[in-house]
Formats: structure tokens, sequence, C-alpha cells
């Protein structure tokens, strides 16, 4: 039986090729049809990836504007996240995501993780050769406020700990100095070459704030996460600081060392070899370059230029046509071009990849680069929609282009107000700074002070204890003799 269920036995052979033709036609449909359904489905979930990574987007560009931080940074990391399931991790958009995100967490008061994010911004934007239009805007505010450190800089012993347990550190700005983060995987302990302290043992997040004064000591305290292993007690302890003192002679430096456990703190005096102060040293270098320029530079933004068909549309009004020539070529020719017959005017040239010279330049339409300019009068000018523009029509773009300057010396002044601005903020934070060291130091005077009053007043107590047992002791002989007295006389009316 075939499939229609009809013997073909005995039928004519007219009717079996009619029924193996109509066969092939069902079997021919369900092939086309199950291939279109596929590729339909795999075109679906490709579009499907794409499109939720660009909600993700707009979701976190909707609440950043808003000033809904927490939720711009769940919509950006997620968006992050789908694009590198769909291997667009090194795209414009992944570049402008970066950035955006870390927007969302200086907003938020996270410099640590901003500083984080604009840094792989930067790495990316250097890697494309193109950056975005708020890449460098971002970057500057976050880099005078928060700054990654240099591992290489912390010296051979240290360097060589953290990047072996691929740490990362971070100095954030604050009213009272600095505060510096080190983030590392998992918690690990690094041999020190010292025969007192042998062993430094660091927490999955360290944490520590850091202060220099005008005499050149250097504090760090409010230490957290960070253990050392003394060698003279066997076990390990807390550390909590350490006191730098200016640089000797043997350019050693006295310094205070801070560490305790249970409740108990100790203070050891030593003077530290450079070696010890060198990721000290390392974090203060880091800290001199806050809110300067990086080297190398970011790459500047360039918006991408749509392709301009080299084929001019026949004219319908012009009689003979000369060959276009771009106002890019116009600029390396570094020749005047001008329509026949018209006086040349001074248009500003729009800034482009090509060095511009001081040639006057007649452009004949809006686009600022790589539109046709004819030499013809008579000649029409196409534009990228494909309509023909006289000369006479094409005459706004000296509007146009004065337009565009308009805006770039906009950009400029306010990139110049910002600038201004943040260094009015670095002074006002240097002024802040410097009273709080004040205040730290004259606190410090007091604080001798009452210790120094202390001790007169324990001088005293036990002065006056003395005299006290002194007294004590009087009494205690007058009673003896009292006792003696009384038993003398007692034996003498026994003998009586």
């Amino acid at each position: 039986m075939n499939i229609y269920g009809l013997k073909t036995k005995n039928k004519p052979l007219s009717v079996k090729l009619s029924q193996f033709f109509a066969l092939s036609l069902t079997a021919s449909v369900i092939a086309g049809f199950s291939s279109t359904f596929f590729s339909t489905t795999a075109a679906r979930a490709e579009n499907s990836a794409v499109s939720r990574a660009q909600k993700y987007r707009n979701d976190g560009n909707t609440a950043l504007e808003a000033g809904k931080y927490a939720k711009a940074i769940t919509a950006f990391g997620s968006a992050l996240k789908q694009m590198d399931q769909d291997g667009q991790n090194s795209s414009p958009e992944y570049l402008s995501t970066l950035v955006r995100l870390a927007r969302a967490h200086k907003e938020s008061d996270q410099l640590d993780a901003a500083s984080q994010r604009i840094n792989e911004a930067a790495n990316l934007a250097r890697k494309l050769g193109n950056g975005d239009p708020e890449l460098q805007a971002t970057f500057d505010s976050i880099n005078a406020l928060c700054k990654q450190v240099d591992i290489d800089t912390l010296g051979t012993g240290t360097t060589n700990a953290l990047k072996s347990n691929s740490s990362t550190m971070t100095v954030v700005k604050d009213s009272s100095g600095y505060k510096v983060t080190i983030r590392t995987p998992s918690k690990f302990e690094s041999s020190t070459g010292n025969d007192k302290v042998d062993m430094l043992g660091l927490d999955p997040v360290v944490t520590f704030s850091l202060a220099q004064d005008s005499d050149g000591t250097v504090r760090v305290y409010d230490v957290k996460g960070m253990r050392m292993h003394s060698v003279e007690k066997a076990m390990w302890v807390n550390f909590f600081g350490c006191r730098f003192g200016p640089q000797n002679e043997q350019s050693y430096r006295p310094s205070t060392i801070s560490a305790g456990k249970m409740g108990v703190v100790k203070e050891v005096s030593r003077d530290l070899p450079p070696r010890i102060f060198a990721p000290v040293a390392g974090i203060l270098a880091a800290i001199s370059t806050m809110g300067q320029p990086v080297d190398p530079p970011l790459p500047a933004y360039t918006a991408p230029i749509e392709a301009v068909s080299k084929t001019e549309p026949a004219s319908q009004t012009a009689t003979t046509t000369s060959p276009p020539t771009s106002q890019t070529e116009a600029i390396t020719k570094s020749e005047p071009i001008v329509q026949s017959e018209t006086p040349p005017v001074s248009t500003p040239v729009v800034q482009s990849e090509t060095p511009s010279v001081s040639t006057p330049v007649v452009q004949s339409d809006t686009r600022p680069v790589s539109t046709p300019v004819v030499q013809s009068e008579t000649s029409p000018t196409s534009n990228s929609a494909g309509q023909t523009l006289t000369s006479e029509e094409s005459k706004p773009t000296h509007k146009s282009e004065t337009g565009t300057q308009d805006k770039a010396a906009d950009r400029a002044a306010r990139l110049e107000e910002e600038r201004a601005r943040r260094e009015n903020e670095r002074k006002r934070r240097a002024e802040e700074h410097a009273r709080h060291d004040e205040e730290h130091r004259q606190e410090h005077l007091r604080h001798d002070k009452d210790h120094d009053d202390d001790d007169d007043d324990d001088k005293r107590d036990m002065e006056r204890e003395k005299e006290r047992e002194a007294e004590r002791e009087r009494e205690r002989k007058k009673e003896r003799e009292k006792e003696l007295l009384r038993e003398s006389e007692k034996r003498d009316d026994d003998k009586d």
C-alpha cells in the first residue's frame, strides 16, 4: 500500500506515476518546511539574545538617567553578562556599557568598583582604537577620587605575593586621607623573610587608612583583614597599623608597629629598612598621580562614517558633470576647491582624521565628510538619500559647519569648566586634609599632656599610698607594744 492506502496492483501506469509524483511532492514540502522551521528558530534565538542585551542596556540607561543607580548597576551587569555569552565583549556597545556601569558605581559612592570598571573600559578602548563619547569625562572624574595601584610598584616581595594570588589594589580619597583596599579571590599567607615576623596573612578583602603628615611621617591605621606571625611568640596576631617616621641618614625609618590579639594591643618600635616601606611608597606614588592624565592617553571618540556611493545619479537639470572630489581629498591635496563663477568663500573646515590646513574649502553638502563637491556650477550634487541638490540648494552648508564648530566650542568650554571644578575640589580637599592634620597634631599634643598629667597623678598616688602604709605600720607597732605591756602586767599579777 502507498501512503494513501490504495492498492497499486493492476493499476494503469499513469495512475502509478501520478501517485509517485504526489508522494515526491509531499516529501519535498515536508523537507522544505523543516528546513525553514529550524532556520527560523535559530534566527529567532539569535535575535532574542541580541534583544535581551539591548533590553538590559536600555533599562540601565533609563535607570541611570532617573537616578536609580542600584537598578542601573544590576541592568548594566546583566547586559555585560549577556554580551559575554554572545561573544560581543569586544564591541563598541560593550565599551559603552562598561562606561555607564562605572558612572552608576561612582554615583552610588562605590568608587572601588567604579575604578575597576572604568579601567576595563580604558583597556578595551585602547584595544579597539576608538573611545566612547563619555569615556574621557567619566575616567577623569573617577581618576580624581579613586586610583588603581600598579602592583609592580610595591616592591619585589609584595609584588610577587599579590600577583601570584591575582590581587588588585585601589586607593580612594576621603575626608580624612586615603583608604586602600586589597582584593584577593581567597585568603593567602606569604613569607616575609624576616626573623621576627616571618609570615603575613591576608583575608579576601583587606582595608586600611593612610595619611602623611607635614614632617614626612606616614601613618597606616585602622587595618582590617591582615595578620602577622610572630616567631618569638609562635602565634598569629592581628596587625592594626604602623607609624613610619621620616627617613634617617641610613635610609631607615624609625617606626612603631601596633598589633595584638583578644583585646590585648602591643606596640613595638623598630627601625624599618626601605624594602619594608616599599609597598607604602608605591601607594603614595599612585596617590600623587590621582587626577593626572594617563599614559598612554585614552583614544578619542570618532563617530562611524557612513559609506557614500561613488556612483553619481544622472542629472535631470545639468548637461555636463565633473568627477566628484571628496572633502578629505581636497584637504590632503591642499588645493582650493571652488565652484566655477562663484566667489570663494572662507568656510571653516569640520574636524576629521585628516590633518586640516588653512585652505578655504567650499562644501556643497551638509554632511561633514565624504560628500561629493563638484567644480561646475551647473553640476548637481548628490546627498546620501540620492536627492539632487544644486549649488543654490547647498548654501546652508556654511551654517551647518558653523553649528558644528559652536558645539565643539561649547564642549571645550564645558571641559574647561569641569577641569576648573576638579581643581577647586582638589584644593578644598587639600585644605581639609591640612586642617585635619593640624587637629590631629593638637589632639596628639593634648594626649601627651594628659599622659604626663596622668603620670604625675600616679606618682602622687603612690607617695600617698606609701604614707598611708607607714601610718598603718606605726599603728600596728603601737598595738603590739600595748599587747606586750598587758602580757607583762598579767605575769606580774600571777606572781603576786
